[in-house]
């Protein structure tokens, strides 16, 4: 039991004292009165309508002819163990029971069922006891009276509405349940109104406290609004109420005691939205005097209400009072003290959040996406001075303290969080280390003075930051700016830097700068888009690892950029610039001036004054030696070729020559006769392999026959002609 259901038991809250006080005499009194009996309802009158009452042992059965009926009681109480049925001619047919007899509040310990409306009206209270159990479509319970004419005839016309108006008499009870009414409609309706037990309705369910009500009517039910309050008016729930398909309304009309509680809650609302989407709100509300005080629970599918509104200028109180054991759960929750003080403590579980009134006093968990109030658009509403203990936005608490006064408040929503929103529906972010900043939906900052901002960007070591949507800041004073970019603390790296979208840099000191950029290679640096920079320290002995502007490698394409407007070298290790030297020469030295470089890997020349590699050279060379060597060797032979061709022709010509001239001698072979003082002529043809030749020949001896002179010629055809002369003497 908690405190302040021991308050209401022991009676300290002067309302609800008040209204025991009332009726514990006459509970008192009837109980005295009927020892050794039964209670049961007596004296019970058909005034208007028609329709027959019965009574068979414990149960008395009221059949009801006509669509409405009022029944006047000397006394309508139903002793535990007995039971009252209302046969009725449909679900929308109604009975009014108003209690005429002796000054006493209906006691009804027992069993009420029907299966219409049924409306109880006794000025001087009604009792719902522990054991009693209502079932009827609709049920009011009300200490206002309600005239019979205007009932029967369905309530006083007000444009196209039916009114049926509820006025106070002379004697002021009150309205209390301690059992179980289960209907589709509830209204309890009284100068002060007590639940302490339990609701379940499928329709609205009405707790009101006024001098005057008005129901407004139709086919489907009725509506309460309340009139003129009434002096010490209160309502107050320290039960259940379930209303499944409709709204609950606790609402007072009070003048007196400004502290005194005119509204009150200790128990358990619940209001969930019909199919239909009807239903599911929860109002709590106060006009004129008196303030809203309510711990318990209230849960609502729509909306939850709770207002204190002054009935007229000089209307006092109006306060609200949220306890601690408050537990509020809603779409939308709104708590608005009007004209006065709103003190909140307990728990609160909305989509909006709107607290209101001239003064906050705030001490409250709120699980929300937005706090706010209708004046500045956000936040809270103070007319004056509030303070403002402890605003948990999360639920886990982030406590403060101070006095806020209302433009504090203006600056806090227009300068403070103008520009700062986040829409996200992530889980919250987390700062989980000393020095720690986590902003986003999702984003975690692990590790002392890290930084984490984006939408599920998180660090894991000291001194990091992650700036980006997924940006992941690992290994130690690492820095990871971009979308998606990402350091790691792979073999303890630490001193990482990666800017850009998906950047990465996972090696001790790299440096990864432009979209997918990545350092790979230990104080590596990948300079613009796609670059990537995997060549490690000590290559052509560097000391860092390489710094790349392209990618490529093994299996990769290689992407390549010019680095421009480079300024010239002066010393040794500076870079070399295109007109950093004479256009017309290039002088390469080693250590020394003399000494000579060696340039390795150049590409094939291909242009007329390209550089050529030693592989290229080596390919020409060969290819020149073999070219050449087979000129040569074509050379020679065609050389050899040629001269034994002509020597084979000198030696055929000679062959022919020699053979001609056989052949021409043996022509001029001829037998010179002896014929002193005779010339003779003769002729010879000779061959010889071929060759043919002619000759011809003169011999001409001396008259005394001594001496012989004889000449010749031949020729071998296409061979120069052979000559002979010869003298010759006879002794």
């Amino acid at each position: 039991m908690t405190q302040f259901e021991a308050r209401y038991e022991a009676g300290t809250l002067s309302a609800s004292q008040n209204a025991l006080r009332v009726l514990k005499p006459t509970v008192l009194a009837v109980a005295m009165g009927c020892v050794g009996s039964a209670w049961a309802a007596d004296g019970g009158v058909v005034v208007n309508g028609t329709g027959r009452i019965a009574t068979q042992g414990a149960t008395t059965t009221v059949t009801q002819s006509t669509d409405k009926m009022v029944v006047n009681w000397n006394n309508f109480d139903i002793a535990q163990g007995q039971t009252v049925n209302f046969a009725q001619p449909n679900a929308s047919s109604a009975v009014l029971n108003r209690v005429v007899g002796p000054v006493k509040a209906t006691d009804i310990q027992g069993t009420l069922n029907a299966n219409g409306r049924v409306y109880v009206v006794n000025p001087a209270g009604v009792m719902f006891g522990q054991n009693a159990v209502v079932n009827a479509d609709s049920v009011v319970a009300s200490t206002l009276d309600i005239g019979a004419q205007q009932f029967m005839a369905g309530g006083r016309a007000a444009g196209n509405q039916k009114l049926l108006d509820l006025s106070a008499g002379s004697t002021k009870g009150s309205i209390v349940n301690q059992g179980r009414i289960n209907a589709r409609q509830v209204a309890l309706l009284g100068g002060q109104v007590l639940n302490k037990g339990q609701i379940n309705a499928t329709g609205d369910v009405t707790l009101g406290s006024a001098q005057t009500a008005t129901l407004s009517l139709d086919n489907s039910g009725f509506s309460v609004a309340l009139g003129a309050p009434e002096l010490n008016a209160l309502v107050d729930n320290g039960g259940m109420i379930v209303a499944k398909g409709g709204n609950v309304r606790l609402t007072a009309a009070a003048t007196g005691d400004a502290l005194r509680n005119a509204v009150r809650n200790t128990g358990t609302i619940e209001a969930r939205r019909a199919t239909t989407g009807a239903g599911g709100s929860i109002e709590l509300r106060s006009d004129a005097d008196g303030q809203i005080s309510f711990g318990g629970k209230l849960t609502a599918d729509d909306r939850i209400n709770i207002e204190a509104r002054p009935g007229t200028a000089t209307s006092k109180g109006r306060t609200i009072v949220v306890e601690p054991t408050a537990q509020l759960q809603a779409s939308d929750i709104a708590i608005n003290a009007v004209g006065s003080t709103l003190t909140t403590n307990g728990s609160y579980t909305a989509n909006t959040v709107t607290l209101a009134g001239d003064s906050l006093d705030v001490s409250a968990s709120i699980d929300h996406k937005q706090l706010r109030d209708d004046r500045f658009d956000g936040l809270l509403e103070s007319r004056r001075d509030s303070n403002v203990a402890s605003v948990r936005a999360d639920g886990s608490g982030v406590a403060g303290q101070g006095r806020w006064r209302r433009d504090q408040l203006f600056k806090l929503q227009n300068e403070g969080t103008k520009y700062f929103h986040a829409n996200s529906t992530a889980a919250d972010s987390q700062a989980t280390d000393a020095g720690s900043v986590a902003i986003g939906g999702g984003a975690k900052s692990a590790g002392t003075n890290t930084v984490a901002i984006g939408e599920g960007a998180q660090t894991t070591y000291n001194d990091n930051m992650a700036i980006g949507a997924g940006a992941s800041g690992g290994g130690g004073a690492s820095i990871a700016i971009g979308t998606k970019a990402s350091t790691a603390a792979v073999n303890g790296a630490n001193n990482q830097t990666a800017v850009g979208y998906a950047a990465k840099s996972d090696v001790n000191m790299g440096t990864a700068l432009g979209g997918r950029a990545n350092a790979k290679a230990d104080s590596s640096v990948a300079l613009g888009s796609d670059a990537v920079a995997d060549r490690a320290s000590g290559i052509g002995g560097s000391t860092k690892g390489a710094v790349s502007v392209g990618s490529g490698g093994a299996g990769v394409a290689t992407e390549t950029r010019q680095i421009i407007s480079v300024a010239r070298g002066t010393q040794d290790t500076d870079a070399v610039t295109y007109d950093n030297a004479e256009k017309t020469s290039i002088t390469m030295g080693g250590e020394g001036a003399s000494t000579p470089v060696a340039i390795h890997n150049v590409a094939d020349g291909v242009a007329d004054h390209d550089a050529v590699n030693i592989s290229q050279l080596n390919q020409r060379l060969q290819s020149n030696n073999t070219e050449v060597l087979n000129q040569a060797n074509s050379y020679t032979d065609q050389r050899i070729n040629d001269v034994w061709q002509d020597l084979g022709d000198e030696i055929n010509q000679v062959n022919r020559q020699a053979n001609r001239g056989i052949a021409a001698a043996s022509a001029l072979v001829n037998v010179t006769p002896y014929l002193p003082g005779k010339t003779a002529v003769n002729a010879g043809v000779a061959s010889y392999r071929g060759e043919a030749a002619l000759g011809v020949g003169v011999s001409r001896w001396s008259d005394n026959g001594r001496v012989n002179f004889n000449a010749g010629v031949s020729a071998a055809k296409g061979d120069e002609p052979v000559f002979r002369v010869g003298v010759g003497y006879v002794f």
